[in-house]
């Protein structure tokens, strides 16, 4: 799946850019049937989870479903592997290549499992659900999800939809 296997294993460095990953919904000759992919299961998210948990960038999987989910929708075609900084951080190190490999492959799998819902959505009466997880009190308020969303609007690749809609939107469903 990868054209290139990752540069910076070991050591601090800027994440490669995977130019044949090309996956978006709005382009279906340039990918494989969405159909195609398998959702990631409730060990392999742990698994993404926890690596993205100890990076220096902040994020959570709910704040990456929430990105991702604006990448997809925008208007602009964004390849995932664009996204990898924004969500891994630009010091992102791994320990050995498989490591990379499978972080990489994880967030590839999550970004087609949201774009084929979307996409489910559009063709069929079917709700999209984004991954929501709970507060330290067992609350889901989907804050983190409506952030990550904001901050693709902020660097502009989702125009069309405000921060503060989205923001407000996440307040209503908290409640």
């Amino acid at each position: 799946m990868l054209s290139a296997p990752p540069r910076n294993v070991g050591k601090t460095a800027q994440m490669p850019t995977y130019a044949n990953i090309e996956l978006c919904t709005r382009h279906n000759s340039a990918m494989p049937s969405l159909a195609d992919h398998q959702a990631l299961t409730d060990e392999e998210f742990e698994r993404l989870g926890g690596f993205i948990d100890k990076t220096a960038s902040g994020r959570n999987l709910e704040w990456v479903d929430g990105y991702f989910a604006a990448l997809i929708c925008g208007p602009e075609f964004v390849m995932p592997s664009e996204a990898l900084n924004e969500i891994l951080g630009e010091d992102v190190v791994f320990d050995t290549e498989d490591e990379a490999g499978e972080v990489v492959g994880l967030l590839m799998r999550h970004w087609n499992t949201i774009a084929s819902e979307l996409q489910r959505s559009i063709a069929e009466e079917h709700v999209y659900l984004p991954l929501l997880l709970e507060d330290d009190q067992g609350i889901v308020k989907g804050n983190e999800w409506a952030k990550g969303l904001c901050e693709a609007c902020r660097h502009g690749r989702a125009v069309g939809l405000s921060c503060s809609t989205a923001t407000s939107t996440a307040a209503r469903c908290s409640r």
